[in-house]
């Protein structure tokens, strides 16, 4: 039983841990410039005026292989957590070039995600390889 419970913590102390990387600062995210961030997988990018963060939470990819004829080209959707004091408070997902209307902190902005690494390849890809370009406007 004494050994039990350690490995218990530790595994779910693994099992947490894509999902509590350091936030990386971003001064202006929520403010009325247009910016535009690169974020890897399960990254949070902070703003240090408003204490509000958000995350690359998830990622759902279909796309077709380069190498391969399909019917259907597929398609890949992130999802972002948006987040105060890293408890989340709301989510929302999003495709590439599909503007997104969301509302942070009493205001709206505008999400565009502008572009998905990597490629399609053939086979699975890991989750921790992806990396995006998300771009924030404020309407």
């Amino acid at each position: 039983m004494r050994l039990v419970l350690p490995i218990l913590f530790i595994v779910l102390l693994a099992a947490c841990a894509d999902h509590n990387l350091p936030c990386r600062s971003v001064s202006g995210l929520w403010g009325e410039e247009k910016t535009s961030v690169d974020m890897s997988f399960a990254e949070a990018i902070c703003d240090p005026i408003t204490g509000t963060s958000i995350r690359f939470s998830d990622v759902i990819d279909s796309r077709c292989p380069k190498d391969v004829y399909c019917i259907w080209a597929g398609e890949v959707r992130i999802k972002f957590d948006i987040m105060n004091d890293e408890e989340v408070i709301n989510s929302f997902t999003i495709g590439v070039g599909a503007p997104l209307e969301f509302e942070v902190n009493q205001q709206l902005f505008v999400f565009t995600l502008k572009a998905v690494t990597p490629d399609p390849p053939p086979g699975d890809v890991k989750k921790s390889t992806y990396k995006i370009t998300l771009e924030v406007a404020q309407k």
